[in-house]
């Protein structure tokens, strides 16, 4: 009887949802334990419920997906932790059942939204996943904005004006440079990154674009692993950011021959000037659709192996990260401006780092 009860309070708090926005309001946003999350395709609202793609949940709380071969539409969502911490959810897409493995056990629990598939994305209801897992969700409404774990401030971003990187940089955005060849890419991002800012006097669009693509970097949780912790961007008050451009065909890696392995694309480069090893760092470039692809390339190759090198940029080059540009406030993109390093300007490298 106490187990019942327990399970019927669960679900009770289960069925606590999120505000339905309206639809003149803004897309809804994502706030994870600190930080504004992005993903390359949008959440949406369905039945009530806030649905987000399952790569998002997984990486942004920092739980582990395993995929079942023979049975595709079944999902688990693992803490990865071993012993008595252990806890899995086991969700069907289309299926409102759930079962909770424990170390020892299982529970089951029939929710009222099952996980949908959608763009060819797996979506899953962020609040039945977060909670399950022992996350606090709540709803900012006035910001529609879904808020996972503690330390949101409902009025934090009062007095910012949030801008849209489209408004910014709209050539970004142009659908049609995107089916071009690469050397009509290279030719107009170039020529669009060499004009003013008209939002920001004193620096290049490509000045802004860097800022946008550190910004947006550091919100889709990129810079939060093992060396790279989700202060990062403080990291930035102690130097320059810099960044250069790589031009196509341009020989890679110390310990490559000529021919070996050369840039496939013009390449844009960011590091933290005063950062150890320069770890504070990525490689990306446009999609001219409101994504960058990003790389973090090894910056002293020179530890490994002629083989070596090349095994490891090519599986970097095969398998890029994509990131959605985000919407800031002009106040975090003027931060990342002041520290821009103008110095290497948009001119591009013809040596390897």
């Amino acid at each position: 009887m106490k187990k019942k009860c327990i399970l019927t309070a669960l679900l009770a708090g289960l069925m606590v949802c999120l505000p339905t926005p309206s639809k003149a309001a803004s897309p809804v946003r994502i706030w994870v334990k600190g930080n504004f999350v992005k993903s390359d395709v949008a959440p949406y609202v369905d039945q009530q419920r806030t649905m987000v793609p399952l790569r998002l949940v997984s990486e942004n709380l920092g739980k582990k997906v395993i995929w079942t071969p023979e049975d595709p539409n079944r999902i688990v969502i693992s803490n990865g932790k071993e012993g008595k911490d252990y806890q899995s959810i086991v969700m069907t897409i289309d299926k409102t059942r759930v079962v909770i493995q424990l170390q020892g056990g299982e529970k089951h629990l029939v929710l009222d939204h099952a996980p949908q598939l959608r763009q060819n994305r797996t979506f899953v209801p962020l609040r039945h996943v977060a909670e399950l897992f022992g996350e606090k969700v709540s709803w900012d409404q006035d910001k529609q904005v879904a808020i996972v774990g503690e330390g949101y401030s409902m009025g934090q971003d009062k007095g910012k004006e949030v801008v849209s990187s489209k408004d910014l940089l709209p050539y970004l955005y142009d659908q049609k440079m995107a089916q071009a060849s690469l050397a009509e890419k290279i030719a107009y991002e170039k020529a669009m990154g060499k004009k003013s800012s008209p939002d920001f006097p004193g620096h290049t669009n490509k000045d802004v674009e860097v800022a946008l693509a550190w910004l947006s970097y550091h919100a889709a949780g990129r810079f939060n692993d093992f060396s790279i912790k989700p202060r990062a961007l403080d990291l930035l008050k102690e130097g320059k950011l810099s960044y250069s451009v790589t031009a196509p065909g341009t020989e890679l890696g110390a310990r490559t021959k000529p021919g070996d392995l050369t840039y496939p694309r013009r390449y844009t480069g960011l590091y933290n000037d005063d950062c150890m090893a320069c770890m504070v760092h990525f490689d990306y470039y446009p999609n001219f659709d409101g994504s960058i692809d990003t790389f973090r390339f090894p910056l002293h190759d020179y530890f490994v192996t002629r083989e070596g090198t090349l095994s490891t940029y090519q599986e970097i080059f095969n398998n890029p990260v994509r990131v959605p540009l985000g919407d800031f406030s002009k106040a975090e993109i003027q931060e990342i401006l002041n520290r821009v390093d103008g110095d290497l300007n948009i001119q591009d490298r013809t040596e390897p780092y």
